[in-house]
């Protein structure tokens, strides 16, 4: 319920509009258990950084669909908590879409861009795993299609980022497993 209108929220918020807490802490007393713990997800909202990661995703990939070279510049600094399933879709699609010297440069700015948010300690590792995988399989799949076409460089292109994406994989496999191990 709550939780739904929240990622509705996130989804929906204007650009610079803000959500603002008015109940204090010392106001606990004064609500019901269910009530308090509703107020709880609404200030956790508010107060984390669901709402900027959401933001951030969102550039991603509309960065992706615009002006995929453009948009690392601008999300370069980003922080994010996942790599997604949509994000992976976007990925793929721009890389298809780029020349081959564009496809040179977009699987280094990637490389660079995620083998410090993966390393974050805000990343979702399982969600983001599923995303890279998804991301894999895109791409092997558009190497496979290329080797029809013969057209060298791009399968070349398409196989090295497919070589930085098993890379990513890896690492976020390595933290995982770090992770049961604490």
């Amino acid at each position: 319920g709550l939780k739904h209108c929240i990622k509705k929220l996130v989804e929906s918020l204007p650009e610079g509009q803000q959500v603002h807490s008015i109940i204090g802490i010392e106001n606990k007393a004064d609500f019901t258990d269910d009530e308090w713990q509703t107020y709880e997800i609404i200030d956790s909202f508010e107060n984390g950084n669901a709402l900027m990661f959401s933001k951030n995703r969102k550039l991603y990939i509309e960065g992706m669909k615009r002006d995929s070279l453009s948009a690392f510049f601008d999300i370069q600094n980003k922080r994010f908590d996942i790599f997604n399933e949509e994000m992976a879709n976007s990925t793929a699609e721009a890389f298809a879409k780029a020349n081959n010297g564009g496809k040179l440069r977009f699987s280094s700015y990637f490389e660079k861009m995620w083998q410090s948010n993966i390393t974050s300690p805000d990343i979702n590792i399982e969600g983001s795993l599923i995303g890279f995988e998804k991301l894999l399989v895109l791409l092997s799949s558009l190497s496979e299609e290329l080797k029809k076409t013969n057209r060298s460089f791009a399968i070349r292109h398409t196989d090295a980022f497919i070589k930085v994406v098993k890379e990513l994989i890896g690492r976020l496999r390595e933290l995982l497993y770090l992770s049961t191990q604490n």
